[in-house]
């Protein structure tokens, strides 16, 4: 992800195994450099990755905080150097504890109607923002002991090869298809002492307020300041 917001020209800070009063201060310290910067920002990223559940993430010392008090310092009234510009927010984290374990494929087409989706946590006061989840509300998310988050390996892989073409929900879109069409392997039953794997599936979600298109410009090696910031 580094080098990912490197090759954009983003001016990024990193918080490592922060606790919850950190991650809080860290995000607050954060909002408050945008705020205070005498560059036209264009926009800003807000990543996180840790356990979490619907609407919290946890920090290293295992307590809470609530995610949408992290979106809401970025709000028109609290950040307003961000006004009409787009803020994102990327989250790796549980939102549950139920593991998709997928379906098998029938020939006969779908029957069903309109599936009736919990309310969106984010305020609807807030404008110009882009969430997007590692797994739908009240669905665990996976990570690779190896290679670690599965949503930044694909993150990093669409954007580096469609970023300069695409705009940034079309993106994840592609990011989507790629976890979608992807197999995960779980332990079959995590209580007994056997290794018994079987197959889950993992589908991310996005909430969008953006009223306009948000295009993502590499930046050339020479560049030296940037009007992008992230916090990772």
């Amino acid at each position: 992800m580094r080098s990912l917001f490197q090759s954009y020209g983003f001016d990024y800070t990193i918080e490592i195994n922060p606790t919850a009063k950190e991650i809080e201060e860290a995000v607050q310290r954060f909002r408050d450099r945008i705020s205070s910067s005498l560059e036209d920002i264009s926009c800003c990223f807000v990543v996180t990755a840790s356990h979490g559940d619907l609407g919290n993430i946890v920090g290293s010392d295992e307590e809470q905080v609530n995610l949408n008090g992290i979106i809401k310092l970025f709000d028109n009234d609290k950040c307003p150097k961000l006004r009409k510009k787009p803020k994102v927010f990327i989250v790796q984290a549980c939102r549950g504890d139920v593991t998709d374990l997928g379906v098998q494929l029938k020939d006969e087409p779908h029957s069903g109607g309109a599936v009736e989706l919990p309310d969106s946590f984010t305020p609807a006061a807030i404008n110009d923002m882009f969430t997007v989840f590692a797994t739908q509300p009240g669905y665990v998310a996976l990570r690779s002991r190896e290679h670690g988050s599965h949503l930044f390996t694909f993150l990093e892989e669409v954007f580096r090869k469609h970023a300069d073409r695409d705009h940034l929900y079309d993106l994840f879109v592609k990011v989507n298809e790629r976890m979608v069409q992807q197999d995960f392997q779980v332990l079959k039953d995590r209580g007994s002492k056997g290794k018994e794997y079987e197959i889950a599936k993992v589908t991310i979600a996005m909430e969008s307020t953006l009223k306009k298109l948000l295009y993502l410009k590499r930046q050339r090696a020479t560049h030296a300041r940037t009007s992008n910031h992230s916090q990772v």
